[in-house]
């Protein structure tokens, strides 16, 4: 079951992908990266996160991976996900340690779709909190 969030209007999620995130969280190497490509006049952060997004959909993958490697939380999601770039064949790893792979529900996050299980637990709450208060009205009278 997907969550509604037209039910409940002080439930405002803001959805932000990859480019947004970085454009905030590292905006300096952003707009180094903008003037490289030749957008020097940028004037917010959101002008900032659609310049990355137009820089990486012209030019490629290596653009992406560079725009990428700007993401404050590189060296989570290289533990998590794997590098960029394949390892070598005879890494010298010990293969019968468990490897993580990635699931569609880990995925969830990177499109910010990944909130389904945030928003059951609330409703949970709050159904929980309907029924206690119930209980807490019936025992009143």
């Amino acid at each position: 079951m997907k969550f509604q969030t037209h039910l409940l209007p002080f439930f405002k999620i803001k959805k932000m992908n990859v480019f947004q995130y970085i454009a905030e969280n590292n905006p300096d190497a952003a707009y180094e990266v903008c003037k490289k490509y030749g957008h020097f006049d940028i004037q917010s952060l959101d002008e900032l996160s659609q310049y990355l997004e137009h820089i990486c959909s012209t030019n490629g993958e290596d653009t992406f991976k560079e725009v990428i490697s700007l993401h404050p939380d590189k060296q989570i999601l290289g533990e998590v996900f794997g590098t960029l770039n394949n390892p070598p064949k005879d890494c010298g790893c010990n293969k019968s340690e468990p490897t993580i792979v990635p699931t569609e529900t880990t995925k969830l996050n990177a499109s910010g779709g990944g909130f389904t299980l945030v928003n059951q637990t609330n409703t949970y709450i709050l159904i929980g909190a309907v029924i206690v208060s119930l209980a807490i009205i019936s025992l009143n009278k």
